[in-house]
């Protein structure tokens, strides 16, 4: 029973043991689950980790491809790891290049220092820059950095950069040659003020033609306001603030007005201000050129008085013009009624008389068949000589009326002849002694000028026939520049 009853004890004590064991295997199941739960999790985050890393790495890579930027990744001992597609310009590089050194792949592009200064940045950790130029001529900016990783930090390499820059250095250069250009016309052109105004109305820039004109030097005008180059009077009319609201509304404001220099004096300018805008159409300032025009003025001025004289005289010539036409026009009526008066009172009673003298001739004639007595023969022939004697006047008559209307005399150029002329004829004609100073006289190529100045020289002498009472007159002619002078005096009474 003893025996019994320590097995029945061993045994108990064996079935604690075991609930204990199976409590623990509970335990421990229990703790496999929560562990199978988190390798699970893990496991999981691990799944989006290398997804995640492979949306990185496809990422670089299509970065790597489509960068036109030529890198070249080299580790620690300058051998290549990685590089772009674009690094094949520069490069005689292949994917089996990898962990080929440096210097053993062959360039494109003039830099015989790039391992040293690989080197350089591995030992100083400090970037350095260079500009180098291809086989084709194009330049790129070469950049040589430290290569850090991510995590730790470390340098576990170099990488190198080469950006094209060559649309850049021609846009430089000619940036430079356009501020060259700039340079020079600021500077080389002394007859224009060139001048850059800002947004405050203040003076930014000043040319030598600017110093010139103003006679400001540039660094005592610049950053002043651009009024002090107006009048007094215009600062108070408000006209430089006015002048720039013009050009910003409308692109341009011209003006011509009085300006002053440094020295107070005023000169008349003509000038233009335009309105400068950036590409992106915001106002940047004003620039404005400008011409000292005082003497233009002056002149303009004079010639406006020349041309006011000049019209005056044009009106007084005009004036005079009509009056000689008019005394022309009555010259030529007069001379009208003098032919119609010599061919009533002279030529046409002549032939009165000589048609009278064949009627008394007809009548006095005898009946056919009867002869003709010596008396009556005599009468006859002295009858044909009045009748000749008539007909010789009025030959004499019309011939000189036809001498008077168109002399042979005309054909001659020489002004003297035509007046000598003009001087005997008025002897022969009404005894009138003219006395001629015609050794001025020019020469006259226009015959309707020489008929015109026959003519006014007979009117005149006329005159002195009607009208002065006298038998002598004097006969004048000169030239007085381009105008032909004919003048006629005489001592008589006058109209």
């Amino acid at each position: 029973m003893e025996e019994l009853r320590a097995s029945n004890e061993e045994l108990q004590s064996m079935n604690e043991e075991l609930r204990s064991t199976t409590e623990e295997l509970e335990t421990s199941k229990e703790e496999l689950r929560s562990m199978n739960e988190e390798l699970t999790t893990v496991n999981h985050e691990l799944t989006n980790k290398n997804e995640e890393l492979s949306r990185v790495n496809s990422d670089l890579q299509n970065l790597l491809r489509s960068t036109q930027i030529a890198t070249v990744f080299l580790d620690r001992d300058l051998r290549v790891q990685r590089f772009t597609p674009r690094a094949k310009d520069l490069f005689n590089i292949i994917k089996s290049d990898r962990d080929r050194p440096l210097d053993h792949v062959t360039r494109r592009f003039d830099y015989d220092g790039l391992t040293d200064d690989a080197r350089r940045v591995l030992d100083r950790l400090a970037p350095i820059e260079e500009e180098v130029q291809n086989d084709e001529g194009r330049y790129f900016l070469a950049q040589i950095r430290p290569y850090r990783t991510a995590r730790e930090d470390k340098i576990e390499g170099v990488v190198l950069s080469f950006v094209d820059i060559t649309e850049r250095r021609e846009a430089e250069a000619e940036l430079r040659r356009s501020e060259e250009r700039y340079r020079l016309l600021m500077e080389g052109v002394e007859e224009y003020a060139i001048f850059l105004i800002d947004l405050e109305g203040r003076i930014s820039t000043w040319n030598a033609g600017a110093e010139a004109i103003f006679g400001h030097a540039e660094d005592e005008i610049v950053g002043r306001p651009a009024a002090v180059i107006f009048t007094e009077e215009d600062r108070g009319g408000d006209a430089p603030r006015q002048e720039m609201e013009t050009a910003r509304r409308e692109g341009q404001a011209a003006d011509e007005r009085w300006h002053v220099r440094a020295d107070g004096s005023r000169f008349w300018a003509s000038g233009v201000m335009t309105a400068l805008y950036d590409p992106t159409g915001d106002l940047r300032g004003f620039a404005k050129v400008m011409r000292d025009n005082t003497e233009r003025r002056e002149r303009e001025q004079e010639l406006n008085r020349l041309n006011e004289k000049l019209e005056e005289r044009v009106a007084e010539r005009t004036r005079e013009v009509r009056r000689l036409v008019s005394q022309l026009v009555q010259a030529e009526e007069r001379e009208r009624r003098r032919i119609g008066q010599v061919l009533h009172d002279e030529v046409q009673q002549q032939i009165y008389g000589a048609e009278m003298t064949v009627r008394q001739l007809r009548r006095g004639l005898p009946a056919e068949g009867e002869p003709l007595t010596g008396a009556v023969r005599q009468e006859k022939v002295e009858m044909l000589d009045q009748l000749e004697a008539i007909l010789e006047e009025s030959v004499e008559a019309t011939r000189t009326l036809s001498a008077e209307l168109g002399p042979s005399v005309l054909r001659e150029e020489e002004l003297s002849d035509i007046l000598r002329w003009l001087a005997e004829h008025m002897q022969e004609r009404y005894a009138l002694t003219v006395e001629t100073d015609v050794g001025e006289a020019p020469a006259v190529p226009d015959h309707d000028l020489r008929a015109l100045l026959l003519r006014t020289g007979r009117e005149l002498l006329f005159n002195v026939v009607k009208h002065a009472h006298v038998d002598r007159a004097r006969l004048r002619a000169r030239t007085e520049g381009a105008d032909v002078i004919v003048q006629v005096s005489d001592a008589g009474d006058g109209f």
